[in-house]
């Protein structure tokens, strides 16, 4: 099933002959920021090509968001963990 992401340019600055573009991306239930630097002596951008980087980025952003949320959770509360002196033997 596609998803379906807000993106909104949030910032465009020049650096020694680099722009910086910072995009402000809403998917999934997340919020996040990417920069990207675009040399623009290496010649014209292609929006195209610029759209489809963005789009690999929002995937790959969400997989880790979604890979570490459970984690996320056990900063809430103080857990506990049994270890040691188990009746079982390890033969391995």
């Amino acid at each position: 099933m596609k998803q379906v992401a807000k993106v909104k340019i949030s910032d465009i600055k020049y650096e020694n002959k680099v722009f910086l573009v910072g995009v402000e991306v809403e998917a999934e239930g997340y919020t996040f920021h990417k920069a990207y630097r675009i040399v623009p002596e290496n010649g014209p951008i292609d929006i195209k090509s610029f759209k489809e980087n963005v789009r690999k980025d929002i995937i790959e952003e969400v997989r880790i968001r979604k890979a570490i949320e459970p984690i996320e959770t056990l900063k809430t509360k103080d857990f506990t963990i049994e270890y040691g002196d188990d009746k079982k033997t390890d033969n391995s």
